[in-house]
């Protein structure tokens, strides 16, 4: 029998979260956020890209939504977390 090996992860930064992800998400995986118009799925992305990157560490978010990352900005720039010094060197948009 072989030994359960623990599961290296990224912390998301959200706290509530990264308790129910057992610490957070699966590191070097492909993560999809999935759900209804309106329940955060951009702003919890973009939230978890810019606290990867401001450990030292390169993200990047794909979107297949209709919106142009500009006005993705407009939304986002009012939340804390955004960072714009660290477009595009450690996160970038595709």
């Amino acid at each position: 029998m072989t030994e359960m090996q623990d599961i290296e992860r990224i912390p998301s930064g959200v706290p509530g979260l990264d308790t129910v992800l057992r610490g957070g998400f699966p590191k070097a995986g492909i993560h999809i956020l999935q759900g209804p118009p309106g329940t955060g799925k951009t702003t919890l992305g973009n939230q978890i890209c810019y606290r990867h990157a401001a450990s030292g560490e390169r993200t990047l978010y794909v979107t297949l939504l209709a919106e142009t990352h500009p006005r993705m900005f407009v939304n986002l720039g009012t939340m804390s977390f955004l960072d714009a010094s660290r477009l595009p060197e450690q996160v970038s948009y595709g």
